[in-house]
């Protein structure tokens, strides 16, 4: 074999291997993406239903307020 061939050999084995990485590469950066999507999405729904939790306890210290004036103006 001459040093062409050898040369030739190395680098279509060293293209493999760089296709084979990438790919991989890239399979895991979906995954990751998609990691993170779920992630968000169940971190958006926790703020959402905090929000609600939030909103109605300041309902309820508005109510309790609104009690409590009304007996001190008694």
């Amino acid at each position: 074999m001459s040093r062409l061939s050898e040369a030739q050999d190395r680098l279509e084995l060293a293209l493999a291997r760089l296709e084979q990485a990438s790919g991989a590469s890239a399979t895991q950066a979906d995954e990751t993406d998609a990691a993170r999507s779920a992630e968000f999405e169940a971190v958006r729904l926790r703020c959402d239903a905090l929000e609600d939790k939030a909103r109605r306890v300041s309902e309820r210290l508005d109510a309790a307020i609104g009690r409590v004036r009304t007996l001190v103006e008694s």
